[in-house]
């Protein structure tokens, strides 16, 4: 076992207190990579989203916590850092845990750090160099030089969404990490998905040391492929799976107007039955009517997702949660009557911009990263 984690408590102990505390029972390869930690090597983890790979990150932070060492969580991007931020302060308490973005730092000295790849890649160069070259490069990430020496106790660095190694502009950060994070400190490397995954686990082990690779095939939460089909009627749209026992749904050639008859005949129908993208109001309140919201609409630019946002705030559309006022079930999505602004009425306000009616408390609408979102804004009564 490695020596920073020869400390407090024996593996068993930590493994035993561990489980006890979240009386589960692990999966076959989250007892795999558990053997891997404990026996002192690194652990390539691939496993579907939802199987649990993060079960395996939490035992390796549990074991440094043990140890009186410090663990290092990285993610490739600031969301995802404030968001595992959150989520381990909840578990761990806040006084356990700290964050070092470009833009936030929180608790530096805390022996848990959350961080992006590129600042924990900063500070593995920091360690390196002079008291002056650790300052300038702490800068260069807009942070204080503290967080460098935390990384004097390193215990175990977890390398979320490790597959951003193979990206064609990013992957040479998380190649430095890898090699410049001391040999003698374990890696946790996670990913759902991992192209020629035997050859990454081959360089880890040639660039790092003894690492454990660790796959898992079965996926726990069904993945179910669907279509969506409007009409120009604003029907309500169908769901149709985009393959049935193995092969692709012919009704995608009964919806296609073009098809013909024996005679040569097109059988294309009316015009307001032909077949057509659903709206997204009209796929949004499908969506809510069959029990499948919250969703996330993913749109491929800035500026796709603005006019999402528009088309949605155009027809009216609210999607809120229980409890705030709005509608009467978990999620509704209500009708807005048009509102005023000075003395000429407004049905349609720009997106991101408040929307107020008499009826109705204020709300917001705007574009998240890849997906348009639709959020609440405190009103004047809530504050």
């Amino acid at each position: 076992m490695s020596e920073r984690l020869s400390g407090r408590l024996s593996a068993p102990c930590v493994r035993r207190a561990f489980l006890d505390e979240l009386d589960v029972r692990p999966d076959p390869f989250q007892f795999h990579a558990m053997d891997g930690l404990d026996d002192g090597r690194s652990v390539l983890v691939m496993a579907p989203t939802g199987a649990g790979k993060t079960f395996v990150a939490d035992y390796a932070v549990a074991r440094s916590l043990a140890a009186g060492t410090t663990a290092v969580y990285t993610t490739p991007l600031k969301a995802l850092s404030n968001q595992k931020y959150r989520d381990l302060s909840t578990r761990l308490g806040q006084d356990r845990v700290g964050l070092i973005t470009g833009d936030r730092t929180v608790n530096p000295g805390a022996a848990v750090l959350v961080v992006t790849t590129e600042v924990l890649r900063a500070m593995l160069y920091e360690l390196r160099g002079t008291p002056n070259e650790r300052e300038t490069a702490a800068s260069s990430e807009g942070r204080p030089a503290a967080g460098a020496p935390a990384l004097a106790r390193l215990g175990v660095v977890v390398l979320d969404e490790f597959h951003y190694l193979q990206d064609a502009e990013r992957g040479a950060v998380w190649e430095e990490v890898v090699i410049n994070t001391p040999a003698d400190v374990p890696l946790v490397c996670l990913s759902a998905t991992i192209p020629d995954v035997t050859l990454v686990h081959d360089w880890l082990t040639q660039v790092h040391g003894a690492t454990e690779l660790v796959v898992a095939d079965q996926r726990p939460v069904k993945l179910n492929h669907l279509y969506a089909v409007g009409n120009l009627r604003r029907a309500a749209p169908m769901l149709l799976p985009v393959c049935i026992d193995g092969r692709l749904n012919t009704a995608a050639e009964l919806l296609d107007g073009t098809r013909r008859d024996a005679r040569g005949e097109g059988l294309r129908a009316r015009d307001r039955d032909r077949p057509v993208p659903p709206s997204r109001p009209d796929l949004i309140e499908h969506l809510r009517v069959n029990d499948l919201v919250p969703a996330i609409w993913f749109v491929l630019s800035r500026s796709g997702c603005d006019q999402a946002v528009a088309d949605c705030l155009a027809d009216g559309v609210q999607l809120t949660t229980e409890g705030n006022g709005y509608g009467s079930g978990p999620w509704s999505a209500n009708r807005w009557p048009p509102c005023r602004e000075g003395n000429s009425a407004r049905s349609t306000p720009p997106a991101g911009r408040t929307r107020w009616s008499p009826a109705s408390r204020p709300t917001t609408a705007g574009w998240h990263r890849s997906s348009a979102r639709l959020s609440r804004r405190r009103s004047p009564k809530d504050s």
